[in-house]
């Protein structure tokens, strides 16, 4: 008998537990790891388990006993290495999924203590506000009437056509990559809220009902659908956990992935719609579609470190089951072995798949906390006061009762059992002098940027200054023109009677005049000159007016203006815009600085910094100039959210002085500093105005931790300030 055996509770050996008897075996013999699937049909359960703990669970029938049951499985599987302290712990495990038929019988094989302290232990993972499930039907009749009409959605044909419908999307938002990203820019915009909860409700509908019909086409059953909500945000779901059941693992990766092959069709065809509807709604709700059912199927959906379809997928393309719990397995023994002292038992299989195991562990605890942490912040940073109490929930269970539970096992360890703790304190001190040496040492290798957009420099407009018809065009858009070139001619034919009218009132006062000089009436003539010099003042404006009905470039310039055969007839107002004149090899940058980010930018004024466009190699220019002060102004209407910009807006008050806000429809949500970027002749000439882009500013002179903490205590002033708004 191993020394683990001598551990183990003497009365294991003479216990008699029985297992349930609507208990279903699936043994997967096929599979490069041989196991057998446990389905539990009461509770819609399903646990996998190894041969050897197979052949031990069928031999619980009440009348062998525990020691008994060992002793079978040493002797059918000799390499299997299966011990008494292996059964002790099967048993117990048993007792904890409700497996047995009476856990009086099975109290003394696992431990009746360690058992009821483990079911009373307050279990505050099932208060956590953060994520639960929401089940709302039992789905399986539907699945049976709409397999038969939708199974042939997943035959070699379908696939095929899905394969090349995919590659045909790719191949236009590739060719057209640069019209789509400019699209997807206002997706999270006020106005466009309500059509992106359509399109997702929409996509889930299509990615949960093709799990269910592929799950339903081998044979499986769909027990449950429901919500799974995050952060009170609906995710759905279907339980289709009986595909575990199915003898091939690529069945049951097919029906992993179904779900995914659905959106992804879905987002291709949404996205080849996108290259043939014009802009509008139509094409917003494309491109809604494509980023709901490519970007976030990739990163939820796909992702391997999260329990979606992923993880299953890999799992079982692998065949390492309990791919999850194996790697934390792994880890813990990491922790037990290096940093507590303790024995760890090793992964039974072969160095590759050991290795695999190693690595997700690591790879999934880091995601875990990751996840963990953003979600909490963002439930508080979510829903205010309430974000607040669904946090702490969050902090409790997954932070605070491990932490706790982890400090007294440190200090009081087990029985069988107790922590290096003098081990602990040199390996904790090791590895945050590993960790916290780089980040006071070694600087944050990111930047600050600042979304920016492409200005002439001057635009040069060109205004009707007097009223009038327009006659003649003589310019067309996008020529260039010399200074005093005439661009339009207008038509008034009043003011041309009104400046007859005073031509002839003045001739008729020259008679006058001579008249009174002639009969010496001094007195008159006095008077008259006055009324006569008034008379010439007034005939010398509207002279100036007619004149200015002939429109000429002030300087020398391209013409820029839409549509100019279009104004002829057309009647303008005094002030009217007709076209603007800007020189090609004058432009320049405007960008729209957050004011967290003021202070580096101020630094750097005069200095050189980081310009990348879209379609435009990255270049660089030299930061001018930078407000001194932030204000609600956009710097250019096109880099708001609401016409595709980065910067998020709302309708100007218009209780406010509308001369400080200028005439735009809209003001910046928070206020912001604008600079000036600026360009040379080349580069000017190769770049067109309206392009936006990112203006990056290298941050060097900061560590990666100061740059950490800058930015936490950044965003908790920032909420602060909002709730004390609110």
């Amino acid at each position: 008998m191993s020394s683990g055996e001598n551990n183990t509770n003497p009365t294991v050996a003479g216990a008699r537990p029985r297992l349930r008897g609507d208990l279903i075996f699936s043994p997967q013999l096929d599979e490069p790891q041989p196991y057998c699937v446990i389905e539990d049909p009461v509770n819609a359960r399903f646990f996998r388990v190894g041969t050897a703990e197979y052949t031990f669970l069928r031999c619980l029938n009440g009348r062998a006993t525990v020691g008994e049951a060992t002793r079978t499985v040493v002797h059918k599987m000799p390499d299997s290495r299966f011990s008494l302290a292996d059964a002790a712990s099967l048993c117990q495990w048993l007792v904890h999924v409700d497996l047995l038929e009476s856990h009086a019988a099975a109290a003394g094989a696992a431990g009746s203590a360690a058992a009821d302290k483990a079911q009373g232990r307050f279990d505050w993972a099932r208060f956590n506000l953060l994520t639960f499930k929401l089940p709302l039907c039992y789905p399986d009749a539907f699945f049976r009437i709409v397999t038969p009409y939708l199974s042939w959605m997943y035959s070699p044909v379908a696939w095929l056509i899905w394969a090349l419908t995919v590659a045909a999307a790719v191949y236009v938002v590739g060719g057209s990559w640069e019209r789509f990203a400019t699209s997807t820019h206002g997706i999270f915009a006020p106005d466009n809220w309500l059509w992106l909860g359509g399109c997702w409700l929409l996509l889930k509908m299509v990615h949960e009902v093709s799990h269910g019909v592929v799950c339903k086409r081998y044979g499986g059953s769909v027990r449950e659908a429901g919500v799974l909500l995050i952060l009170l945000f609906p995710a759905a779901y279907v339980d289709v956990t009986s595909c575990w059941r199915f003898s091939s693992r690529w069945q049951r990766v097919h029906t992993a992935a179904a779900g995914m092959y659905a959106e992804l069709f879905v987002a291709a065809v949404a996205a080849i719609a996108w290259a043939h509807v014009p802009a509008g709604q139509a094409s917003s709700i494309c491109t809604n579609v494509v980023v709901m059912a490519s970007v976030t199927t990739v990163l939820f959906n796909a992702n391997p470190l999260m329990r979606f379809d992923g993880y299953y997928m890999l799992a079982d393309a692998l065949a390492i089951p309990n791919l999850y719990a194996r790697g934390q397995r792994s880890v813990r023994g990491w922790v037990r072995r290096y940093l507590l002292d303790l024995p760890a038992r090793a992964e039974p299989c072969p160095p590759t798949t050991r290795s695999i195991i190693a690595v997700y562990g690591v790879l999934s605890c880091c995601w875990k906390i990751t996840v963990c942490a953003g979600l909490i912040i963002s439930a508080s940073a979510l829903f205010a006061g309430a974000g607040v109490v669904i946090a702490a929930t969050g902090v409790i269970s997954w932070l605070f009762m491990p932490a706790v539970r982890f400090v007294q096992y440190l200090f009081r360890g087990t029985p069988a059992e107790k922590p290096n703790l003098v081990r602990f304190a040199w390996s904790s001190a090791l590895i945050a002098t590993c960790v916290g040496v780089p980040l006071w040492t070694v600087p944050w290798p990111g930047a600050r940027s600042a979304p920016a957009i492409v200005q002439y420099a001057p635009l040069t407009v060109i205004r009707a200054n007097s009223p009038g018809f327009v006659r003649q065009v003589h310019v067309s858009d996008g020529q260039q023109v010399r200074r005093g070139e005439v661009l339009v001619e207008l038509e008034n034919p009043r003011l041309r009677m009104e400046l007859t009218d005073l031509t002839l009132a003045l001739d008729q006062l020259d008679l006058k005049r001579r008249s009174l000089a002639n009969s010496h009436r001094m007195a008159e003539l006095q008077a008259h000159e006055q009324h006569r010099l008034a008379l010439e003042k007034r005939r010398a404006e509207k002279a100036t007016q007619v004149d200015r009905l002939t429109v000429r470039a002030p300087v020398a310039g391209r013409v820029i203006g839409r549509d100019l055969g279009c104004l002829i007839g057309a009647y303008l107002d005094e002030g009217a815009q007709i076209v603007a004149l800007a020189d090609e090899r004058s432009k320049q940058l405007k960008i729209s600085v957050s004011q967290h980010d003021t202070d580096p930018f101020s630094a750097n004024v005069g200095a050189s910094v980081r310009v990348r466009l879209p379609g435009v190699a990255t270049f660089r220019g030299t930061l001018s100039e930078l407000a001194p002060r932030a204000d609600v102004r956009l710097p250019d209407p096109s880099l708001c959210a609401t016409f595709g910009g980065p910067l998020s807006v709302r309708a100007k008050d218009r209780s406010r002085d509308e001369a400080d806000l200028g005439g735009e429809q809209f003001e910046l949500f928070v206020p912001r500093l604008t600079g000036t970027v600026k360009l040379t002749g080349e580069q000017s000439e190769r770049l067109r105005a309206g392009q936006r882009g990112i203006v990056s500013l290298a941050s060097f002179r900061e560590c990666i931790a100061h740059h950490l903490y800058r930015t936490v205590t950044n965003w908790v002033r920032d909420r602060f300030q909002r709730a004390t708004k609110s």
